[in-house]
């Protein structure tokens, strides 16, 4: 694939908003959990939650509000406004759940519905952007479970790398911190659960904010991916746009091109319906053949970033893709995961931690693993990074993975500017 620039970051996670405030975050170790304040979650046991600090615009689910605030400052890092886009600007901005909140509360709220039924499809975030900003272009939603954010990226890569677009928005939102979801993932086992301490404090009349304060240390400590003890996510919300262009066009106009988005693929593991292939297939396949577009070895990554859930079954079949990826690369590659210090965002986590992956290429360093204290074994040449946040000591691209329910996989290579 021809190279893609990187503009422009629009970013609004747990860590906070903006790039530069959740850099500062990620390389410092400082997480976005907190114990949630919902009565209705901490009943269920929830220790945490990653929520963003900022508003939801009036008359907006939070995840198209979301959508629309990352989408607003992607263009403003990129040094662009809404007047400056092409007639044939390409905007994937997706989600994977759609507006659940909107949702829930018509479908609880008493009397007729009132909500039109597209504001209940998982492509209104973007269709709300494309309206703010008026774009005319390709508008299109990707919705690929936890896959969605780097799937969108990658589509509208394509679509900039080939000349079809001039310029691309193009990214995911997420906003699923809601009692319905969570019981969902509760009842699969994948979130990390703290339900005694919750029932005991309830059960002796404790207030909400008193249980909240109760769990507040653990929260950041729960998610802990690719260590022995680990027990799975806590959810979160947030949102990344990225806005791409070729690189002559950015140097043109003098816009800044923060990294280069190199390659990218996806594949299935054609498995099961929740869970990964034990080997990792889709995600090994999808890793190489992005790997092979972007012209690189894995001899010649600064690292990896992993999707690194923290769920039993797939950290272990992620380490068995990393691990065969890596097999050729005779030293050992550092590597990051960062879902224990956001959560998952679940759909908007591609695009997240891609948007992260991009900037820490800038600042020349790696986050560690947060909460690693006894690391899995069978990692073969990744080095799974742990401690204060290195120096990138090999300088070349990142490989991002990133893996969804359904047997979703995609990979990204992502290179300095």
């Amino acid at each position: 694939m021809t190279p893609v620039a990187i503009t422009g970051i629009g970013l609004l996670t747990p860590l906070g908003v903006g790039p530069g405030a959740n850099l500062d975050a990620l390389l410092a170790g400082r997480s976005g959990l907190a114990a949630p304040v919902d009565e209705g979650l901490l009943a269920l046991g929830v220790p945490g939650v990653g929520a963003v600090r900022a508003p939801t615009a009036a008359g907006l689910d939070r995840a198209e509000s979301l959508a629309l605030d990352a989408a607003r400052a992607a263009l403003a890092d990129a040094g662009l406004a809404a007047g400056d886009l092409p007639g044939d600007t390409c905007l994937h901005v997706s989600t994977s759940k759609g507006p659940v909140a909107a949702l829930e509360t018509q479908l609880a709220g008493p009397g007729p519905v009132r909500t039109p039924v597209d504001r209940f499809s998982p492509g209104s975030a973007g269709a709300v952007v494309a309206r703010a900003l008026g774009v005319r272009g390709a508008v299109a939603c990707f919705p690929a479970a936890c896959a969605t954010g780097l799937v969108s990226v990658l589509a509208a890569a394509r679509e900039v790398a080939s000349g079809r677009a001039e310029l691309a928005l193009a990214g995911a939102s997420e906003a699923s911190l809601t009692a319905f979801i969570h019981a969902g993932f509760l009842r699969m086992g994948a979130l990390v659960v703290e339900r005694q301490t919750a029932d005991r404090r309830l059960e002796a009349g404790g207030t909400a904010a008193a249980t909240a304060y109760s769990l507040q240390p653990t929260a950041c400590r729960a998610v802990r991916p690719f260590d022995r003890s680990r027990q799975g996510f806590l959810l979160a919300e947030g949102a990344a746009v990225l806005v791409l262009e070729p690189a002559g066009r950015a140097a043109r106009r003098g816009g800044r091109v923060r990294a280069l988005l190199a390659g990218g693929a996806e594949a299935c593991d054609a498995h099961d319906a929740v869970a990964p292939h034990p080997d990792g297939a889709g995600l090994g396949a999808a890793a190489e053949l992005a790997m092979e577009r972007a012209g690189c070895r894995s001899d010649g990554l600064a690292g990896l970033w992993l999707h690194g859930t923290a769920t039993r079954a797939g950290d272990e079949a992620e380490l068995r893709a990393a691990a065969r990826t890596l097999s050729g690369a005779g030293r050992a590659v550092p590597a990051t995961a960062t879902k224990g210090l956001t959560g998952h965002l679940l759909g908007a986590s591609g695009a997240v931690e891609l948007a992260f992956a991009a900037l820490c290429l800038e600042a020349g360093r790696l986050p560690a693993v947060a909460n690693l204290a006894d690391p899995m074994p069978g990692t073969g040449a990744l080095r799974l990074i742990r401690g204060a946040a290195p120096a990138i000591s090999e300088p070349g691209p990142l490989l991002v993975l990133s893996a969804g329910f359904g047997g979703h996989c995609a990979a990204a290579v992502v290179r300095p500017a």
